[in-house]
């Protein structure tokens, strides 16, 4: 037998810092099923957990129901900004990328994860190899802070975490060893090469980077997350 869903009468919205109490921040009088809300009344850096709780008038008293999961996020651009330089040689056939990325300082974390996202190029989403038609694709495979001491991913989940104004160097590797001239093109002005990484965090939600023309990169989230 089916449990009978109520509609609820409102919402209300709290939110803490690490470490600190619940307090209400916002409350919406709407039978909706789906309510947003902005919270303007933050720090920039400052790390927050939000949850909320809908009721029901039953009989004249106010019913809650139960808290949702609580979701932390930290007070950060919208949409992660980068500048990035790609470090390869110009004119050479290679199977992998070097690149270097600068974090604006009001970003969010920017998390990628080995053997989780993937990247292509969409200079050639195909490319003719051998008489062969394959796609154009890369994994993360390591990180360095100097481009000269290097940390390699080893085991599949394994995270590398690139905070708000940080810069690292990152290494892309095409799957399989194949080798591409096209990379020489990526990060230049009046080109259509591009890069996209998906399943990356950024702000603790599932995003996608786009590495666009001129060195500018930009972190996205998927679709809208409503809790």
């Amino acid at each position: 037998m089916m449990e009978e869903v109520f509609t609820p009468d409102g919402y209300v919205v709290y939110r803490k810092e690490i470490g600190g109490k619940y307090e209400k921040i916002a409350k919406f009088e709407t039978n909706e099923f789906c309510v947003e809300h902005l919270d303007e009344k933050v720090e920039t850096g400052t790390t927050y957990l939000y949850r909320a709780r809908a009721y029901r008038y039953i009989n004249g008293k106010k019913v809650f129901g139960i808290y949702t999961n609580p979701v932390r996020l930290t007070a950060a651009n919208k949409n992660g900004s980068y500048n990035y330089e790609v470090l390869t040689a110009t004119g050479e056939e290679i199977s992998e990328l070097v690149m270097k990325l600068e974090s604006d300082e009001n970003n969010g974390d920017l998390i990628f994860r080995y053997g989780i996202g993937w990247s292509a190029l969409n200079y050639f989403t195909e490319y003719d190899y051998d008489g062969e038609a394959i796609d154009v694709a890369l994994d993360i495979t390591g990180y360095s802070y100097d481009n000269e001491n290097w940390t390699f991913f080893a085991e599949k989940g394994e995270k590398l975490v690139i905070k708000g104004g940080e810069t690292v160097y990152l290494k892309f590797e095409t799957r399989k060893g194949y080798s591409f001239d096209t990379f020489v093109y990526l990060g230049q002005e009046n080109t259509d090469a591009e890069m996209i990484f998906e399943e990356v965090t950024y702000n603790n939600l599932t995003s996608t980077i786009w590495f666009g023309q001129g060195g500018g990169a930009t972190a996205s989230m998927i679709g809208e997350y409503y809790h």
